[in-house]
């Protein structure tokens, strides 16, 4: 008598629970590529640099857009699409990267080796960009280095205005 109440209670919780799913029917709309240049591939994230976008933060948290050529400042930060979340994305202009063991400094362009800060020792450090094009630029040379563990956009998730 316990196993089937047990199995009759088991299918009501299992039939509940399914009865919970939602499933969108119009599911959100991919949007398109505007520039293929500008795009990075981090991971399995394709992430779109827009490159006369910026955002300022608004006193509730969320982020304003702004057409905007400016640079990247503590105050106003980088706009990506990031086509794989299908959200938007702030950047601080911040490249963060670590070495392979046994590498320093001198394996890398002396652009980067230059700028590059030791964030934890003895591999991993980061690169300030000011601009959209530096930053595509240099991550992608970057991530093409073989003497590069891992490379890495310090992003800001948040919510548009």
């Amino acid at each position: 008598m316990k196993k089937v109440l047990f199995i009759i209670l088991l299918f009501l919780y299992t039939h509940q629970s399914f009865a919970q799913i939602n499933l969108p029917t119009n599911p959100i709309q991919a949007k398109a590529v505007q520039d293929s240049a500008m795009v990075i591939q981090e991971g399995v994230r394709q992430i779109e640099i827009l490159s006369n976008v910026r955002a300022l933060k608004q006193i509730n948290g969320t982020y304003q857009l702004l057409n905007s050529e400016s640079i990247y400042s503590q105050d106003l930060f980088g706009v990506a699409y990031d086509h794989t979340q299908q959200a938007y994305v702030f950047l601080t202009g911040s490249i963060s990267f670590k070495l392979l063991p046994g590498n320093n400094l001198s394996s890398i362009p002396s652009t980067i080796s230059l700028r590059s800060k030791l964030i934890i020792s003895p591999y991993n450090y980061v690169l300030n960009t000011s601009s959209p094009t530096e930053l595509v630029n240099l991550f992608n040379l970057l991530k093409s280095n073989k003497a590069i563990e891992w490379v890495e956009l310090h992003k800001i998730p948040g919510k548009v205005n």
